[in-house]
């Protein structure tokens, strides 16, 4: 993974900097434009023979004063142009990397290197609880990655030195999750009492909920790509603003509580033999839908279950051993596989997709962490495709 992230971070950076060459550019070019459509030449007014020398005068003035005014707010502007351009160069004079996290993060210079190892670590602890969540089920239901940016992929160094450690803790109830995630546009889904919290402006979690904030769309090329800058959820003030004893309904009582955990599957399925998942499990087996008896659909328009095959069984406690893959990576038995081949009509298939989002980067990352000469595809050769196939080893 380190010799990855180092790969990735090359290329990065010199997408970068390619950017800032072109942003550089294209500003340029529009600051051009823009002198030569201010460069205007000062002619006399044009009036009629009708006019007296009193009107004539009048007018000339005029004239005479609203180009004044042109020129003096021209003086005024390349002024500020100046000063815009030594703090521009001032601000080019700092790297990229300063630059980002200053801007995005609000760091000062000497904050830099040590903001730069804090973000490192929380954005490494979001990979490890996300690989955890998707493998063994949910490590931490009170973890969240308390920044709105990521790092830079060359700032991910000496990943084997980071260690953490998570607490399962437990999640909010049904009420609680919809008030973190739910904007107050929606809050009529919520029970009225809980319609409070989000609406009124007195709610002591009102500042969950702004009318106003930013979407970044810096370097987006979309609106729907734009990163919403939105306040960060603070628990335990929400499980207190909502631990008001209001009063529920039956059916919204039964909502508003953590069930259990339901495993649904055919008798003689693999799943059963938990050792083989790494897991320690107590299961209760419900009698509620038994093997070979007939369920009825709670759908009129489908049909019932004649026979049953599978069961069902409420998962009491689980210990998911701190190593264990809970979903098993590995090829079935049984598996038939296709021969391993890397043709030129593969190739000619990467080129044609290159233009897709994102695609002529990935294809940069993974020549050169393959070490693979990149070449157009009218100028492979048959030599190529062989070095290709001989380092590729598929």
């Amino acid at each position: 993974m380190n010799q990855f992230l180092f790969h990735v971070g090359l290329i990065e950076d010199e997408l970068i900097k390619g950017q800032e060459k072109k942003k550089e550019i294209v500003k340029n070019r529009r600051e051009r434009n823009a002198e030569m459509k201010e460069q205007k030449v000062l002619t006399a007014p044009e009036f009629s023979i009708v006019d007296t020398q009193k009107e004539i005068l009048s007018k000339f003035k005029s004239a005479l004063k609203d180009k004044l005014t042109e020129i003096n707010q021209q003086e005024i502007d390349q002024a500020q142009s100046a000063k815009s351009s030594q703090e521009l160069k001032k601000w080019k004079s700092v790297s990229y990397k300063q630059r980002y996290y200053q801007e995005k993060f609000g760091i000062k210079p000497t904050q830099f290197s040590e903001f730069q190892h804090r973000i490192k670590i929380s954005y490494l602890e979001a990979l490890a609880w996300t690989l955890k969540y998707y493998y063994q089920g949910c490590v931490d239901w009170g973890w969240f990655y308390p920044y709105h940016y990521a790092p830079f992929a060359q700032d991910l160094t000496n990943l084997d030195q980071c260690m953490f450690e998570f607490s399962l803790n437990t999640p909010f109830k049904p009420y609680q999750q919809l008030l973190a995630v739910l904007p107050p546009q929606s809050a009529q889904f919520l029970p009225r009492p809980y319609q409070q919290l989000m609406l009124e402006s007195s709610s002591s979690i009102a500042d969950f909920y702004p009318t106003d904030f930013v979407v970044d769309l810096k370097g987006k090329k979309f609106a729907w790509l734009g990163e919403v800058v939105l306040p960060f959820v603070d628990a335990d003030r929400l499980i207190s603003a909502s631990n008001i004893g209001v009063n529920l309904s039956k059916l919204e009582q039964e909502r508003d509580r953590l069930g259990q955990t339901l495993i649904f599957s055919l008798k003689k399925h693999e799943i059963f033999n938990f050792q083989q998942c790494h897991i320690q499990a107590q299961v209760d087996w419900l009698p509620r839908f038994p093997v070979g008896s007939e369920i009825k659909s709670p759908i009129p328009t489908m049909g019932n279950i004649l026979n049953n095959q599978i069961i069902c069984g409420a998962l009491l406690k689980t210990m998911i051993e701190s190593d264990a893959t809970f979903i098993q990576n590995q090829i079935r038995k049984g598996t038939i596989m296709p021969p391993e081949f890397l043709d030129e009509y593969y190739m000619n298939q990467c080129e044609q997709n290159k233009r897709s989002f994102g695609g002529e980067a990935v294809r940069r990352i993974v020549y050169s962490i393959l070490g693979v000469k990149q070449v157009r595809r009218l100028d492979r050769s048959q030599d190529d495709f062989d070095q290709i196939k001989k380092q590729t080893k598929l």
